[in-house]
């Protein structure tokens, strides 16, 4: 009777411990085991399997045979074993110290961020494993297992009452440390400042090594990036490990050296088209960007986007009539932040196509603080967002009575009296 009722409710416990919270990430959010499947469909079987099993486990237990007993200590070993998985194995590739970013094309780190901690559901999983585990051993009294079960039963029996509390308390300590949230974000923190401390170190004194002691996986490939710029070495980049890290070691290297030889070593045709970008922007020649590709393969005109960019580094406008794509995101974008820099509404009308026209007075007139530019643009909603953000800006709520929109209107007086 007695292992029934232990492996019924270690059962019930797995079963519960499905519906509660396993794993918390560097946001804040937490996992629980019914919806953690979202991140592999691995984990979506893993999932299924122990729904079967946890009901299983508390069917096994009430059937009166070895061989339901030995059924009970496989499935109870699968339930712990899984338990001590997400405990250590993940917590310690993804946790603390580490984040995400360790493994290129890291399936579970794309989703989830940094583990922080595990939350009670994992403890739920090892307790109720291990009560079905022992409930296993009742059924098959006499096995070699069993002794083994009453013989460390009996050393404990022997061990001194002061002895058994003092290791009870450090084992309440002990399993008390994941459950402190404040702790685990102390360290994570902690962990971040000194990383933080040996990344502007070692660009101080220009010494890769110092990056050696970082402990936190991508803050380790950006301290080399940092450390390669300021050496304008791009040896140091063969220490980053990610590839799309490596490219921007590159990108850093070229824009320290204003070599736009040195964006060749990039494989990436959108990441070497950036790194153009980058060394145009610095040495502010718009010559480089025909190096840079334009549409074809994208979506996107790099060689626009890298026009666009010096036009606003130079402030020249001649420059964004070189761009071809139409695009609002691009042309659209040269004139705006022109016209916001100069603070002159009249180039806004040098580009009149649609959202972007309305967006560029927007700019302007909330770089200047007038409202009167809001005045010019014709649709009523564009107009009434830019009376709202000009007001905001400006903290004057006498602008907000211009807001048609009643809405609109009673969110700027909100913004303005607080």
């Amino acid at each position: 009777m007695k292992n029934k009722i232990i492996g019924i409710i270690g059962g019930i416990l797995i079963l519960i411990s499905l519906i509660s919270p396993w794993l918390t990430t560097s946001s804040g959010k937490v996992f629980y085991g019914f919806n953690f499947y979202g991140i592999s469909t691995v984990f979506n079987l893993f999932i299924v399997v122990m729904v079967i099993l946890g009901m299983l486990g508390i069917v096994l237990s009430l059937i009166k045979n070895k061989i339901a007993g030995i059924f009970l200590l496989v499935i109870s070993l699968i339930f712990i074993g899984w338990g001590f998985f997400l405990k250590f194995v993940l917590i310690k590739s993804f946790g603390i110290p580490y984040i995400w970013g360790k493994y290129d094309a890291d399936w579970l780190g794309d989703v989830v961020g940094v583990f922080l901690g595990i939350k009670w559901g994992v403890y739920l999983i090892i307790i109720g494993g291990v009560l079905i585990f022992i409930s296993g051993l009742l059924k098959i009294k006499g096995e070699f297992l069993y002794k083994i079960f009453l013989w460390i039963k009996n050393k404990i029996k022997a061990i001194n009452i002061k002895i058994k509390i003092i290791i009870l308390v450090i084992l309440l300590i002990i399993l008390a440390i994941p459950f402190i949230p404040v702790g685990k974000r102390w360290y994570f923190d902690r962990q971040w400042n000194i990383d933080t401390n040996y990344m502007e170190g070692a660009k101080i004194k220009k010494d890769p090594n110092v990056c050696e002691k970082m402990e936190i996986g991508t803050r380790k490939d950006y301290c080399y990036i940092g450390v390669a710029g300021a050496m304008k070495n791009i040896f140091i980049c063969d220490k980053v490990l990610r590839d799309y890290l490596k490219n921007s070691c590159y990108k850093e290297v070229a824009k320290a050296k204003k070599d736009i030889n040195t964006c060749e070593l990039i494989k990436d045709i959108a990441d070497k088209d950036d790194c153009y970008t980058v060394v145009a922007v610095e040495h502010k020649e718009p010559e480089l960007c025909e190096k840079t590709t334009e549409g074809g393969y994208s979506i996107l005109d790099h060689r626009g986007s890298c026009y666009r960019d010096v036009a606003i580094a130079k402030q020249d406008l001649s420059l964004c009539e070189k761009i071809t794509q139409d695009d609002i995101n691009v042309k659209g974008e040269c004139y705006r932040k022109i016209a916001v820099i100069k603070q002159d509404p009249d180039i806004c009308y040098q580009y009149k196509k649609n959202f972007a026209f309305s967006y560029c007075y927007q700019g302007v007139a909330v770089a200047k603080k007038d409202s009167s530019i809001c005045g010019i643009i014709k649709y009523s909603s564009e107009k009434d967002w830019c009376y709202y953000y000009v007001a905001k800006e400006a903290k004057k709520s006498d602008i907000c009575l211009k807001i048609l929109d009643n809405s609109i209107k009673e969110s700027c007086y909100k913004r303005t009296n607080n």
